[in-house]
């Protein structure tokens, strides 16, 4: 995990920020949540709008959805859980459309005479 992109330590933070809101948890928390899934698809839309449109669109959805200013509430806590792993997974998809390609190693060659 060396020399990875900064998004995609974003994505992990943000799997394990979401992780943790599964468990009963103060209202703050998931405000912070909130504040954290908004900047990190706002980031996705930025770095992704112009290589993979649907991808950048479904992260949009969430901009909107987990913005500060005008907070969406659904009430329980179960469309919310629904949402999170959502847009978990969108943003281990974009993780994955932004992550350099794995090259394969050089390996040495053993000079056997």
């Amino acid at each position: 995990m060396e020399n990875q992109p900064p998004f995609i330590t974003a994505f992990w933070v943000c799997a394990g920020l979401i992780g943790l809101g599964l468990l009963p948890m103060p209202y703050g928390y998931y405000m912070l949540l909130r504040l954290a899934l908004f900047g990190v698809c706002a980031w996705g839309v930025v770095l992704l709008y112009r290589r993979h449109a649907g991808l950048a669109a479904g992260l949009g959805i969430g901009v909107l959805l987990y913005n500060p200013v005008f907070p969406i509430h659904l009430g329980a806590k179960a469309p919310w859980v629904v949402l999170n792993l959502v847009t978990l997974a969108l943003l281990f998809v974009a993780s994955k459309q932004l992550a350099p390609p794995v090259r394969p190693q050089a390996t040495e060659k053993s000079d056997e005479e």
